[in-house]
């Protein structure tokens, strides 16, 4: 017991002995807070610069993590050596930096030797949580999402509650007045962005709305419709961002993971407004319909005036994009980042389109002559008998287009080339080697290195445009043709297409009106119902002359419409096309436009192609089955299967073809129909009667293929 003097009378009173936790306090508290505050401040200064980024934004996130980490250092001083010790080693272990690992090693030794001694050392106690608390505030774990922070927030915690607990009476009730005064403004500043974003809900959900429906109008090529879109949608974002900026709501960027979701509702709806205004604008100023083909003539001018405003609107788009790129955060919650996702998508599936629609515009005036006359030659092909690239090539047209001006200046038939040139025997096609290489031999190149005397009957044999249209262009002026600027091929299902914007035509000779719904039936059975060869080609030429001259009349809707109604037909291969110019090379190829083979990128891949080699027109009578299976051949792989290793295998494909049989609405199928000429490679052979020879070509790897066999 302590005998003292009473404060007030100088009476002696018995003072009650000490507890071993106040003797302990007391011991804790004999530091100097001077000292404690000094390794605190530099402490806090050298973690400011750590990379760590509670809010996402450097000049909230540096004085922030600076303040944390000094107000830990300066309580870890009257911590538990075991305390500061614990939390060294948790730094140690889990930092992956072999540096930041040793320098947290050293700051575990520390704390073992505070206990070793036995003594306060408050001032080593709070070097050593400086140590650990730098070194946890450089973690990167590779964990899940925030492993990092938790746990430096949890030794941090820990290390906070401990060393506050062993000061003194006094600075524990400021600190707790401190820590509930932080929260309160915590809590006000999360019920302010609670109010901001519940204000601006509504106008943020409109303008995302309708955004996407001006994204998916730019798509259709409905312009004024996605202008008036992308304006509406620019309001309603302005509308959101003046309720996301209200002033009860910036207090909550100093709060962690609630500064990112404000932020970048912010941000967003800051660009996604200026950006939508900007698309609304632009889109604005293009008038598809000055693009229209008005009496064989297209304005080369309309089109370069709409080049400035797709390129403005590309540019929007990509500032949108990169925004809502930019704001995209792990730490956003889930409804911002299922919006984020969202509009992403939709931005990046028109992207593509809006590009091609860009250089479509800036490479048109040249494809339409501006730099001099170009000619272009179409084919007309029939599935009727069969052909790789889809059907025979009955017709052709030549086109010269000279400054807009669209005009046909020839029209003829397969035979006409065949026949045609100075000399048909001394014909020579030089490439590309590797369709020279597949199909030379079907009349391309004989043993002399010229042609045959009908190649343009076998043209389109390859199924890949690109070599076929160069090959084309080469042979078509020693047929008696001009040079070629380029080469196109379409069926009639194309012709189908454009006769709904030319209107039906009449047939002469014969009462047969040709409209969509009768024209391909007529161009594929019906016709050959109707006189004999000669007169059914000069059938076949009609109906592709009228069409033409039609189209250039101008009875044809804008591009875009156009696009619209051939695009399909286009990714069917129904419709391709070709440039001797790289550059349209290239956009064809990016529209789809091109007719290649798909690039198989090391992947695999197997094609079929058949090629009708009787020369008669029943193929469209006939049903066919492909069933493909594949196995590893294991004769080449030693037993077993690497997948890395072993590029051979064996494949199966079975080929059924055989008459349909007569029904109700086709009483004509299964006919008795005539295979009446000589198969291709087979002179002297002729298919049976009603029967027919086709070749089936089989391409497999990259690349890689295997002749023709019957």
């Amino acid at each position: 017991m302590i005998i003292t003097d009473d404060a007030e009378g100088g009476a002696p009173y018995a003072r009650p002995p000490m507890s071993t936790r106040d003797r302990r306090r007391t011991r804790a508290n004999r530091l100097d807070e001077r000292h404690a505050a000094a390794i605190a401040l530099v402490s806090g200064v050298v973690a400011a610069f750590a990379d760590a980024s509670p809010t996402g934004s450097p000049w909230v996130d540096r004085p922030l993590v600076g303040l944390v980490v000094g107000v830990v250092t300066w309580a870890a001083a009257s911590a538990s050596w075991w305390a500061v010790s614990a939390a060294a080693g948790v730094a140690a272990v889990a930092a992956i930096d072999p540096l930041l690992t040793l320098i947290g090693a050293l700051g575990f030794v520390g704390g073992l030797w505070i206990g070793v001694r036995r003594r306060d050392l408050a001032t080593a106690r709070c070097l050593v949580a400086a140590v650990a608390l730098n070194v946890l505030v450089r973690l990167e774990l590779e964990g899940f999402l925030g492993s990092s922070a938790i746990v430096g927030i949890a030794v941090g915690a820990m290390l906070f509650v401990i060393g506050i607990r062993r000061r003194s009476q006094p600075i524990r009730h400021a600190v707790r007045t401190a820590v509930g005064g932080v929260l309160t403004l915590v809590v006000l500043a999360v019920i302010g962005f609670a109010l901001t974003a519940t204000s601006a809900r509504a106008s943020l959900t409109n303008g995302q709305r309708l955004a996407t429906e001006g994204i998916a109008e730019l798509g259709r090529g409905n312009f004024e419709a996605a202008s008036a879109r992308f304006a509406e949608a620019g309001q309603a974002f302005a509308r959101a961002s003046t309720h996301l900026e209200r002033p009860w709501a910036f207090p909550s960027r100093l709060v962690p993971v609630v500064a990112q979701n404000a932020d970048v509702l912010t941000d967003l709806a800051d660009a996604a407004g200026d950006s939508s205004s900007q698309l609304g604008a632009s889109l604005g100023e293009i008038n598809p319909d000055s693009l229209r083909l008005t009496e064989g003539r297209i304005d080369l001018d309309a089109i370069e005036a709409i080049a400035g405003p797709l390129s403005d609107v590309q540019i929007a788009l990509e500032a949108l994009d990169a925004t809502v790129a930019n704001a995209d955060s792990p730490w956003l919650v889930k409804p911002i980042q299922s919006r984020i996702a969202s509009l992403t998508e939709d931005i990046d599936s028109n992207e593509q389109q809006l590009e091609n629609a860009v250089t479509a515009a800036e490479l048109g005036p040249q494809l339409l002559g501006r730099d001099g006359p170009r000619r272009y030659l179409i084919m007309f092909t029939t599935p009727a008998e069969s052909r790789g690239l889809g059907g025979f090539m009955g017709n052709f047209a030549e086109i010269e287009v000279v400054d807009g001006q669209v005009s046909v200046t020839r029209f003829g038939r397969s035979s006409d080339l065949n026949a045609g040139g100075p000399d048909p025997t001394s014909r020579v096609v030089t490439g590309p080697q590797d369709w020279l290489d597949q199909w030379g031999r079907y009349g391309f190149r004989d043993g002399t290195g010229t042609t045959g005397t009908v190649p343009w009957s076998n043209i389109t044999m390859s199924p890949h445009f690109p070599s076929t249209a160069q090959v084309v262009a080469e042979l078509y002026p020693q047929s008696g043709g001009s040079p070629l600027d380029g080469v196109f091929a379409m069926d009639p299902y194309v012709i189908s297409a454009l006769l709904a914007f030319t209107g039906p035509v009449q047939i002469e000779g014969t009462n047969q009106e040709l409209d969509t719904t009768n024209v391909v039936d007529f161009l594929l059975k019906d016709q050959y119902l109707v006189g004999e060869g000669a007169e059914r080609v000069d059938l076949l030429e009609q109906v592709s002359a009228v069409t033409i001259n039609r189209m250039l009349e101008g009875a044809l809707p804008s591009p875009v419409e156009l696009a619209e109604s051939l695009g399909e037909l286009a990714l069917q291969g129904r419709l391709v096309g070709w440039s001797a110019n790289a550059d349209e090379e290239a956009l064809f190829d990016a529209v789809e436009l091109s007719g290649g083979m798909p690039a198989l990128d090391g992947g695999d891949g197997v094609a079929v192609v058949l090629n009708n080699a009787a020369a008669n027109k029943i193929d469209v009578y006939l049903e066919r089955q492909l069933v493909y299976r594949d196995w590893p051949d294991l004769r080449h792989t030693g037993g077993h299967v690497d997948k890395h290793r072993a590029r051979r295998w064996a494949s199966r494909i079975r080929h059924w073809q055989r008459d349909r049989p007569a029904t109700r609405d086709e009483p004509d199928a299964g006919l008795d129909l005539h295979g009446s000429a000589r198969p291709l490679g087979e002179p002297g052979r002729r298919a049976a009667h009603g029967g027919d020879w086709t070749g089936a070509g089989v391409e497999y790897g990259q690349g890689a293929g295997h002749d023709p066999t019957r």
